[in-house]
């Protein structure tokens, strides 16, 4: 099996720690996993639909109650991944906090060069301290703090 610096490109990562794996993306619908402890590439899964169609673009990844969050590149939204197989259970819609965010912008006077295109919903990170998501954008001015209803 290859190591993990044989994996083309991260674009997100993140640990299972009871599993000790890593789960890699790489910007595709694959998402790698790695033994935490020797770095070798265990195996891959795509990420798709419950249809069978796969997404591609997997970005950011965390690992929150035994599932993956990503967020999926050029998409207001997160999705949970059941890790056993790739299929997506949930997508969050996120197109609220892009709009609060054009707005700001838009207040701000700042729409001028704005590339509409490249400021994208970007980044997830989680906070289990607090049980809270930050959210926020590819140049965005904000950073949104969620948190999710059972």
């Amino acid at each position: 099996m290859a190591m993990w610096d044989d994996v083309k490109a991260g674009w997100g990562i993140t640990l299972d720690a009871e599993k000790e794996i890593l789960y890699v993306s790489d910007g595709s619908e694959k998402i790698t996993r790695v033994d935490a402890n020797t770095l070798q590439e265990l195996s891959q899964m795509t990420v798709y639909q419950t249809n069978g169609t796969p997404v591609p673009l997997i970005n950011e990844l965390e690992f929150v109650g035994g599932y993956i969050w990503a967020n999926v590149f050029y998409q207001d939204a997160m999705v949970k991944i059941c890790p056993c197989n790739g299929m997506i259970l949930d997508v969050l819609n996120f197109e609220p906090l892009r709009m609060a965010e054009m707005a700001m912008v838009k207040d701000l006077g700042q729409l001028s060069g704005y590339d509409h295109n490249n400021n994208v919903c970007n980044g997830i990170a989680y906070d289990a301290r607090e049980d809270v998501y930050f959210v926020t954008g590819k140049r965005w001015n904000t950073m949104f703090k969620i948190k999710l209803s059972q």
